[in-house]
């Protein structure tokens, strides 16, 4: 958290919901200007001890932008003027998803920043 504005945010749904659901609450705790820009699928690194998969969608906004932009004018680094969202059918652990991607989710992952790429990744790390 920085200042009174959330920098990441963890919503659990107790039962899993649908994906649909899940970004409409993702959404609502977005800026009301947040536009939707990409979505990627993610897996777990290649050091996970089991395979996952977890999707990763990016919104814009120019309110989310100004507040990221006064964080950074003192000192913090918020990576970046988006948001991503980060859908997982169970939790993540240190390792990634717990599962591969159902289409439910059980845990939303909301941040500011864009997707989570690796280092020389072309998509998003779990």
């Amino acid at each position: 958290m920085y200042g009174d504005t959330f920098i990441s945010l963890d919503v659990v749904f107790t039962p899993v919901v649908p994906e649909a659901a899940a970004l409409k609450t993702a959404v609502r705790l977005l800026p009301a200007d947040a536009k939707f820009v990409d979505r990627l699928l993610g897996t777990n690194p290649p050091y996970a001890a089991r395979d996952g998969s977890c999707p990763s969608l990016v919104y814009k906004s120019t309110t989310l932008a100004d507040a990221v932009s006064a964080a950074a004018d003192d000192g913090v680094d918020p990576s970046g003027p988006e948001a991503n969202a980060v859908l997982y059918s169970d939790r993540q652990t240190n390792y990634g998803s717990s599962t591969v991607y159902n289409g439910q989710v059980r845990t939303l992952s909301l941040s500011i920043g864009g997707h989570n790429l690796g280092y020389k990744a072309k998509t998003p790390t779990c």
